[in-house]
């Protein structure tokens, strides 16, 4: 069984520390480079839910960096299990996790 904590529990110390080099190694948010757009990465985000699992909620390769609009947006969007409608003048998907189905 793999450990879990509450979430209010989880952003302490060890957390701010790893997203602080997380961030600083990574400055740049994965879904604004990926469309060819440079935009500082504001927050840390887990690429899959982690639901209160440590293991995840720590895992270096399930974080990514994030600006504020593609985290509160985008993003919130697809765990809320909402399909985006974002798309560019030639109506391909935008957004590094492509769900426009």
């Amino acid at each position: 069984m793999k450990p879990s904590a509450s979430a209010s529990g989880l952003y302490g110390r060890r957390w701010r520390k790893l997203r602080a080099l997380h961030l600083l190694r990574n400055p740049l948010c994965v879904m604004c480079k990926e469309d060819g757009i440079i935009a500082l990465a504001t927050e840390l985000d887990h690429i899959v839910k982690h639901d209160g699992n440590l293991d995840l909620f720590y895992a270096w390769d399930n974080l990514q960096g994030l600006c504020a609009t593609h985290h509160r947006s985008y993003k919130a969007r697809l765990e809320r299990g909402k399909k985006t409608t974002a798309c560019d003048i030639k109506g391909n998907p935008l957004g590094a996790l492509k769900h426009w189905q």
